[in-house]
C-alpha cells in the first residue's frame, strides 16, 4: 500500500494512504492527484502531496503479551501464515474474540480515534 505525505508549504499536515489524506483534508480524489503532481514538480508553495518510502510496521501480540514489531511481509514469514490470516488477525472481529491467547496484529501507522 502506498504511503503519502501532505504538506502546506513545508509543514507536514497529514500522512497515510491516499484515501486517508483525502478524508483528513476533505478533498476529492481528483484534487489529491493534482496536489501529487504539484508535489512531484517540486513546487512547495501551498498544498502539495508526495509519495513516501515509509514501510508500515505492525505490532504482534498474543493476548496482552507483546511479541514483536515488523513489516507485513516479515510477519507473514515469521508466523508462517498467508495474507488472509494476516488481515484476519488485524480485524476487529478477531480482537473481540480474543480471550487472551489469540494472535492480534496492530498497524502502528494507523491513527486510533
Amino acid at each position: 500500500m502506498k504511503h503519502y505525505e501532505a504538506y502546506d508549504g513545508t509543514d507536514l499536515i497529514a500522512e497515510g494512504t491516499a484515501k486517508a489524506i483525502q478524508s483528513k483534508l476533505g478533498i476529492s480524489r481528483n484534487t489529491f492527484y493534482k496536489l501529487q503532481r504539484k508535489g512531484k514538480s517540486g513546487d512547495d508553495e501551498g498544498l502539495n502531496v508526495i509519495q513516501s518510502d515509509l514501510i508500515p510496521e505492525y505490532a504482534v501480540y498474543k493476548g496482552d503479551e507483546f511479541l514483536f514489531i515488523d513489516t507485513r511481509e516479515n510477519i507473514i514469514k515469521k508466523l508462517k501464515i498467508n495474507m488472509d490470516s494476516f488481515v484476519f488477525y488485524m480485524s476487529p472481529a478477531n480482537a473481540k474474540r480474543d480471550g487472551g491467547e489469540r494472535l492480534v496484529i496492530v498497524n502502528l501507522d494507523k491513527e486510533v480515534d
